[in-house]
């Protein structure tokens, strides 16, 4: 079969379990694995090696974890002005209260990943 001979093969593809841990991914990964564990033997009636085998081939992994900001648009921060909201909630924790509001909020983003 030459046509098989000419297609180049795929890069290799790392395992789940090679990609690094980290605390939050252990902690959200050993959580899911007690609830599937709970489910697989309440509610599917499987015994309890059967749902350990099930539970354990969970895999979490967080894979991206950035600090990012998100500004709020000028039309936002006008309506919530006009709803005589608190802008308060607004203010960054060691911003002194005459310092004009800057409307962004910083935060963490993170990609998880679950393999079975």
């Amino acid at each position: 079969n030459n046509f098989s001979k000419n297609i180049p093969r795929p890069p290799s593809i790392p395992k789940a379990t090679s990609l690094p841990h980290t605390y939050m991914g252990e902690y959200l990964e050993d959580h899911i694995r007690k609830v599937v564990f709970n489910h697989v033997t309440m509610k599917e009636g499987l015994d309890a090696n059967e749902a350990r085998d099930i539970a354990d081939s969970i895999i979490l992994r967080v894979v991206s974890s950035r600090d990012r900001i998100t500004h709020v648009e000028p039309r936002l921060k006008r309506w919530v002005q006009a709803q005589n909201m608190s802008v308060e909630a607004f203010r960054q924790p060691n911003e002194p209260s005459s310092a004009a509001l800057s409307f962004s909020f910083p935060h963490k983003s993170k990609t998880l990943l679950v393999f079975q």
